[in-house]
């Protein structure tokens, strides 16, 4: 929960407010869609978690320039999603950039998946 919820409020305190100042800025939160799977509960529960802190500061944003959105990179294959994921850490680009080029009335408080914008298996 500190890492993935607490860390991720504290920088969109820091950096949420000036971007406002600015009307202008993009905050993309890391989610995931892990499902169904009971054993990883509680990363489970820190990333719904972080969905629902990204929907409540939409709502901050919500008649300005600032876009807050999450995006799930999918299971990759990293030292956390281990050598059986089924994506490569190279399969997030271009996607895990969607939710950070939308323009400025483009969607708010969204769900993004990095894999529906990927280029090759």
């Amino acid at each position: 929960m500190q890492v993935n919820v607490l860390a991720l409020a504290q920088l969109c305190n820091a950096f949420g407010p000036g971007m406002k100042e600015r009307n202008w800025g993009r905050i993309a939160n890391l989610s995931s869609g892990i499902a169904d799977q009971p054993n990883l509960a509680p990363y489970s529960v820190s990333k719904a978690a972080v969905d629902k802190l990204t929907k409540d500061l939409a709502f901050e944003f919500k008649d300005t320039g600032v876009r807050i959105n999450c995006i799930d990179p999918g299971w990759i294959r990293t030292d956390l999603g281990g050598p059986d994921a089924w994506e490569a850490v190279e399969s997030v680009l271009p996607g895990v950039m969607a939710p950070l080029i939308i323009a400025d009335n483009g969607p708010n408080g969204e769900y993004f998946c990095a894999q529906d914008y990927k280029f090759f298996d």
